[in-house]
């Protein structure tokens, strides 16, 4: 009997169904585990394997025995596991450094699985994925080849341990793209097909590391060659790979009709553990489907052969319908799937859950403008509601058989003393101590574009983490019954915490220069939180959530509300529908951007593309409204899960409104002159087939709807504009970003005040003159160029700027023709000599001004002056995507390189531009004073 009609006669409870943990990144939490056991139960799974490469005994460390801390754990598990009627399989990946001809590491390997069979667990699997396929010199010597060196040590352990009923094995070559040089034809693995004992499940993730379909055709091919049908590893909902995209859509692309084929299927998930629901409950959906198990190799009326249910399959992929394969049992939908898992997963979120967090550093350290004390300095006052969360770097990209994403769009803080990589996602909404946020501030500050490709310094202890019991949160915990919630929509009249701080300070306030700007390490080790780790808690076990504010937009999250989630964040090789709408309606504007010409205003045109302008800002609306009420759900691990993809893809819709908002002014009047236009986009011809067809890994197309908006954008190639570490506070509301308004003159003129002494107040430089020294650095601006100024908006008015001249050459010139005379009338030449701070500005209107050399203008010429108040700051990035935002515009308008003019002694605002990709253009040319420096920037 062959490998593949032994399908026919086997037990129906021997199927494999369930969920893997064998991602790169920081393992899931025992209590995770054991939440995840109870959904598996609900499911229909039955199999869960412990598998998380950065546990250190896993992998790195294989040798190392458990600690009996470490063994009441596992014996915890083990045991709930088995409670939820689940099997428990216990994988180890020695193959980094293993010798297989060595006796000891043979020994060491038996030692250590028997050890972890003391525990309870009756299942095992051994894995080789992700090494190097050389054998070492002594190795070459004892065996014929690395597959027969694998097959030695998995079958003697396989029989050391009495031949267990569940024993998995995955294959360094372990889908067809891997295959050296093809399936067929491959010495590996046909040596593992006729060497491995028969009682050995061999894994297989199909075509590709991530496989789009997986069919009856390729898996007859593999069952072929391995003499036994395969145990799917499927990694369709792995994220680790791309740290800007988490997977919440249906199972899909594999057919009911290939279970007769395989010996199971083994989900390896999003690394974040609240996003795994929607995975676990289709793949249970999908699996009841075909019940029987039963081959469909009889063509009859209410049938299709194999081939023509694979082409079936690839038709409905492709078209993406409701239609899915028929099969004996229950007919299997993708769509209806997900509808059905969505109102199931509305439950999780009303569920009363925290993230587990690890115990902080003792200090930071901090650094402040000049004169600025440290415990004024880079300390926003604390928002009502918002909550302090970690950052963490980002793993290596893994295009390997267990592939995950980094978990750095999980909003995290590294923290000192633990490894890189290890998060400690949020707790209960309440006011963050103003230490908290000043480390979190300054960690991102120090390094806002981090590397996306840093790996892990090194791999973690996932058994002995050191947690707090939720009877030491009791304090925090109920901190946030006490806070003022957060309005959802603006509301200028009402009075924050932090402006409340700069009234009690004679109005001193802080620019957001100051935070971009502060030196700070740049390890990820050097931040700080002013909380520690504890485990995920049942709603029966914690405190009970904050009340939403009554005014909170359609009360609590809602179903609608989740399912827009699963739509903005859906399937490797398939964006959601609420996403298309996005990418498609922002390309029609630019595409017909020639409709809000002045000439064109009042036609029909003009009123569409105003039309279909309101749609794209309706939509990112409501993606705020959710996000808020997601704030106020009682899951805050859900939430601390979820925010920093919804922060990244919200930050990156703000600028997109922005500069939709911008060509509405009619500045561009020939869309072909967009640089947006020459780049692949998904309108491009062949991009989106090529996304969609899976003849590419995914990690091809890296970013999911967030790169695909930015790539419509003009400035699409700077990514340390949008690929940006994440905030390391969660609040209920994000700033917003447009062009400026003649009412908006006030506000930019206060906030000049406050920042214009190298980052510091100048309030008490100019006591009787208010207004000067915004004549003096941003008047011009607003005057002459208001067409390329923006501003920051949170729920209390304009909080920051950007203002900007396309051509700085005629900006110049016009200053001189019609600006500084007016000055020069306002306030006259000082006569005296003895002079004040206030007359020395009064004094450079009547002086010639300084402008930089040629070589400047010719290779940046546009000019840009830019302020935000640090102690309205809830978004550190804010710099960056308000920056964002006027490059659009100039690039559009066909500028290619900004700069901007510093004092010599603004220490702390050139770090600032530094920081922001400036760099010193400056040359002894320059027609200036030895008082002024020249930074410039190209885009």
């Amino acid at each position: 009997m062959t490998g593949a009609d032994s399908t026919e006669t086997r037990r129906k409870d021997d199927f494999t169904l369930g969920v893997v943990e064998g991602f790169y990144g920081l393992p899931w939490s025992a209590e995770q585990r054991k939440i995840l056991f109870a959904w598996m139960q609900k499911m229909g799974l039955n199999t869960y394997m412990y598998a998380p490469k950065d546990d250190i005994k896993h992998r790195a460390h294989w040798r190392d025995l458990y600690s009996v801390e470490e063994a009441d754990i596992l014996t915890n598990l083990i045991e709930s596991a088995c409670e939820h009627e689940v099997t428990f399989v216990y994988a180890i990946s020695p193959g980094l450094d293993i010798s297989f001809s060595n006796p000891k590491d043979v020994v060491a390997l038996k030692r250590k699985l028997e050890q972890v069979a003391t525990f309870g667990c009756k299942a095992f699997a051994l894995l080789f994925d992700d090494i190097d396929p050389e054998l070492s010199e002594a190795d070459r010597s004892a065996f014929a080849s690395f597959a027969h060196a694998q097959v030695s040590v998995a079958n003697e352990v396989y029989e050391h341990l009495g031949q267990p009923m569940k024993f998995l094995f995955c294959p360094t070559e372990y889908c067809t793209s891997r295959a050296v040089p093809n399936i067929l034809s491959s010495g590996y693995l046909n040596i593992l097909g006729s060497k491995l004992l028969p009682g050995i499940d061999v894994m297989w993730t199909g075509c590709k590391v991530i496989s789009k379909k997986i069919t009856i055709k390729t898996l007859e091919e593999i069952s072929t060659v391995l003499k036994r049908p395969p145990v799917i590893w499927d990694n369709i909902h792995a994220n680790d790979y791309d740290p800007r995209r988490v997977f919440l859509g249906p199972y899909d692309g594999r057919s009911p009709e290939i279970i007769p084929y395989i010996r199971g299927v083994m989900t390896n998930p999003n690394c974040e553990f609240e996003a795994n629901f929607v995975a676990c409950h289709t793949l249970g959906q999908w699996s009841k489907s075909n019940p029987d198990g039963v081959k469909k190799d009889i063509i009859a009326s209410d049938r299709l052969s194999p081939i023509a249910a694979d082409i079936k399959l690839e038709t409905e992929v492709d078209t993406c319908s409701d239609e899915d394969l028929p099969s004996l049992g229950a007919c299997y939908k993708s769509r209806q799937a997900l509808k059905l898992a969505v109102k199931e997963w509305y439950n999780e979120f009303l569920k009363l859950r925290h993230p587990h967090r690890r115990v902080p550093p003792s200090t930071v350290q901090l650094s402040a403008p000049p004169g600025v004390p440290i415990s004024q300095s880079h300390v926003p006052s604390p928002v009502p509601g918002a909550v302090p969360v970690v950052s963490m770097p980002i793993p290596d990209m893994m295009k390997t058989c267990t592939v995950t994403t980094p978990t750095v769009i999980t909003s995290t803080m590294s923290i000192q003393g633990t490894p890189a990589g290890a998060p400690v996602p949020i707790v209960q909404p309440t006011p963050a101590p103003p230490e908290a946020i000043a480390a979190c501030v300054t960690e991102i500050a120090s390094n806002p574009n981090i590397s996306l490709l840093q790996p892990l310094s090194e791999p973690v202890n996932a058994l002995t983490e050191d947690f707090i019991t939720t009877n030491d949160l009791d304090g925090l915990s109920d901190c946030g019954n006490d806070v003022e919630a957060m309005d959802c929509v603006p509301s200028p009249a009402v009075t924050t915490p932090a402006s409340a701080a700069a009234n009690q300070n004679n109005g001193s306030s802080e620019s957001l220069m100051q935070v971009e700007g502060c030196d700070s390490s740049d390890k990820p080790d050097s931040s700080a939180a002013a909380c520690a780790e504890f485990e995920s808690c049942e709603t029966d076990k914690v405190p009970q959530a904050s009340p939403a504010p009554s005014n909170l937009e359609n009360g609590p999250v809602s179903k609608e509300d989740v399912a827009l989630l699963t739509e903005m964040f859906y399937l490797p090789f398939e964006h959601g529908g609420k996403a298309l709408h996005f990418l498609h309606v922002l390309h029609w504007l630019i595409e017909n951007l020639q409709a809000v010409q002045p000439a064109k205003k009042g036609s029909d045109e003009h009123k569409e593309w105003i039309v279909r302008a309101a749609d794209f800002e309706k939509c990112v609306q409501d993606l705020d409204a959710m996000l808020c009420r997601l704030f106020y759900s009682p899951n805050k691990a859900l939430l601390c899960c979820m925010h920093t993809y919804l922060w990244d893809l919200k930050s990156t819709l703000a600028v997109c409104l922005a500069f939709i908002k911008w060509l509405e002014l009619g500045l561009v009047h020939d869309v072909s002159a967009l640089p947006c236009t020459k780049m692949a986009t998904w309108f491009s011809e062949g991009y989106k087939e090529a996304f969609t067809s899976g003849d590419m890994e995914p990690w091809a197309f890296r970013g999911g709807l967030q790169s695909e908006l930015q790539r419509l954008l003009p400035i699409a190639a700077a990514h340390d504009l949008f690929f940006i570490k994440p905030p390391e506070i969660i609040v209920p509301v994000l700033p917003r970003f447009r062009p400026y308004q003649p009412e908006d003159e006030e506000a930019v003129y206060d906030i000049c005040l406050k920042t214009c002494d190298d980052g510091m107040d100048g309030t008490d430089v100019f006591p009787e003159n208010p207004k000067l020294i915004g004549d003096r650095l941003v008047g011009r601006f607003l005057s002459l160029s208001p067409e390329f100024c923006f501003v920051s908006e949170d729920q209390h008015g304009v909080s920051g700027y950007v203002l900007a001249a396309s051509d700085a050459r005629r900006f110049l010139a016009k200053t001189k023709e019609a600006w500084t005379p007016a000055m020069r009338e306002k306030y006259p030449k000082p006569l005296h000599d003895d002079i004040s701070p206030a007359e020395e500005v009064m004094l450079s209107f009547h002086n010639e001004p300084s402008q930089p050399g040629e070589d400047v203008y010719s290779r940046f010429p546009s000019l840009l002056r830019m302020d935000i108040l640090a102690t309205r700051l809830t978004d550190p990035a804010v710099p960056r995507r308000l920056l964002a935002c006027v490059l659009c515009a100039l690039k559009a308008a066909g500028s290619y390189g900004v700069h901007t003019e510093l004092n010599t002694g603004d220490e702390f605002m050139t770090d600032v531009y530094t920081k922001l990709g400036f760099v010193n253009v400056g040359s002894e040319s320059d027609k200036s004073s030895e008082d002024m420096i020249y930074m410039g920037r190209l885009f």
